[in-house]
C-alpha cells in the first residue's frame, strides 16, 4: 500500500447520513457540497429502517478515515458540520460531537433528552449530549465497530467502548426536523439505548 494512498485516506472526509425516504436529502446534499467542495469527500446515504445499523453500514462503506455522521431530516445544520470539521482538523481530536446549544424540540422531547443525557453522563462519561447524532471521528483511533447495533446511538457506543479517547464537544443549533420523527420516544428503542448504556 503506497504512502500517497494512505495520505489520501487521512486527508479526506466521508459524510455518512442515515435516512429513510427523507425528502430533505437533495437540499442537504447541495448544502454540504457547497461547504466541503474544496475538500476530498464523499457523501454516503444509507436508506435503512434501523438508524444505528445504517450508520455502521455507511462507515464500513466509507473510503476516508475521517468520518462525519449527521441526520438527513434537516435537524443538523451543514454549517455546524463545517465548523465542527474545522475544529476537528485544526486540533487533531479523535472525535468531536455536537451538543444541543439551542433546540427546536418540543417540551416532551426535551424532557426525554434530559433524562437520557443525565443517565449517559452518569453511566458512560461526564460530557453533554452523548445522544447526539452529529459527530466527526477518526476511525483509526477507535476500537473496531460491531456489524450490528440494537439502537441508533452510535456515538454513545463509541464513547463507551473508547473511554480514554481524545474528544471535544461543540455547541450546535439543533433545528426543527423538516421531515421524519424522532425514535428516542419509542419505548423499545429507549429500552435498547438504556441497555447500551449499561452493558454496551
Amino acid at each position: 500500500m503506497s504512502v500517497d494512498f494512505l495520505l489520501e485516506q487521512y486527508d479526506g472526509l466521508s459524510i455518512v447520513i442515515p435516512a429513510l425516504n427523507e425528502p430533505y436529502l437533495p437540499i442537504l446534499e447541495n448544502k454540504l457540497e457547497g461547504f466541503f467542495y474544496k475538500i476530498p469527500h464523499e457523501i454516503i446515504i444509507r436508506d435503512d429502517k434501523g438508524c444505528g445499523n445504517a450508520i455502521l453500514a455507511g462507515i464500513r462503506k466509507s473510503y476516508y478515515h475521517n468520518i462525519l455522521v449527521m441526520d438527513g431530516d434537516g435537524s443538523h445544520s451543514p454549517l455546524s458540520a463545517w465548523c465542527m470539521y474545522q475544529i476537528y482538523r485544526e486540533n487533531n481530536y479523535d472525535i468531536i460531537h455536537g451538543y444541543k446549544k439551542h433546540s427546536g424540540d418540543s417540551w416532551f422531547r426535551k424532557t426525554i433528552t434530559f433524562v437520557f443525557d443525565f443517565l449517559a453522563r452518569l453511566l458512560i462519561k461526564d460530557c453533554p449530549d452523548l445522544m447526539s447524532g452529529m459527530f466527526i471521528f477518526n476511525r483509526t483511533a477507535i476500537k473496531p465497530l460491531p456489524e450490528k447495533i440494537s439502537h441508533p446511538k452510535v456515538l454513545m457506543y463509541i464513547i463507551k467502548k473508547n473511554p480514554d479517547i481524545n474528544n471535544k464537544i461543540y455547541g450546535i443549533h439543533f433545528m426543527k426536523r423538516v421531515s421524519g420523527k424522532s425514535k428516542l420516544g419509542k419505548l423499545r428503542i429507549a429500552f435498547e439505548i438504556l441497555k447500551g448504556m449499561i452493558w454496551g
